[in-house]
C-alpha cells in the first residue's frame, strides 16, 4: 500500500527538481513557489541542521528498493550543485530561480 503523504513528497520532489508542469494522468501541476519549496526542505532535513543529506532524502521518499535508490541518488546529485555530498536550501530552491544542473 502507498502512503499518501510519502507520495505526495514525492511528487512534490520529482516537479520542483524537473520543472514540469504536466505529467500524464496528473494534467497540469503548477510548479512550487519559493515558500512551498523551503518548506518541502524542512521537511527533509530530518535534523534541522540546514542540510539535506542523501540518506535523509531517501529515508522521507521512503525509499526501500536498489531501482528507487538509484533513481533517488540521481535526483539527489542533480540538486546537489556543489558537489559537497549535502543539499542546502539554496540548492534545493536553485531549480525555481533557473540555476539547477541540466
Amino acid at each position: 500500500m502507498i502512503n499518501k503523504n510519502k507520495f505526495s513528497t514525492y511528487i512534490l520532489t520529482c516537479i520542483m527538481v524537473a520543472g514540469f508542469t504536466a505529467s500524464p494522468g496528473l494534467g497540469r501541476v503548477p510548479l512550487p513557489t519559493e515558500e512551498s519549496r523551503t518548506s518541502l526542505f524542512r521537511t527533509y532535513d530530518r535534523n534541522r541542521d540546514g542540510k539535506i543529506t542523501l540518506q535523509e532524502f531517501l529515508d522521507v521518499n521512503d525509499c526501500r528498493n536498489q531501482s528507487c535508490r538509484e533513481r533517488l541518488t540521481k535526483t539527489f546529485e542533480k540538486m546537489d550543485l556543489n558537489g559537497d555530498g549535502v543539499i542546502t536550501l539554496e540548492e534545493f530552491l536553485a531549480p525555481l530561480r533557473g540555476k539547477g544542473k541540466k
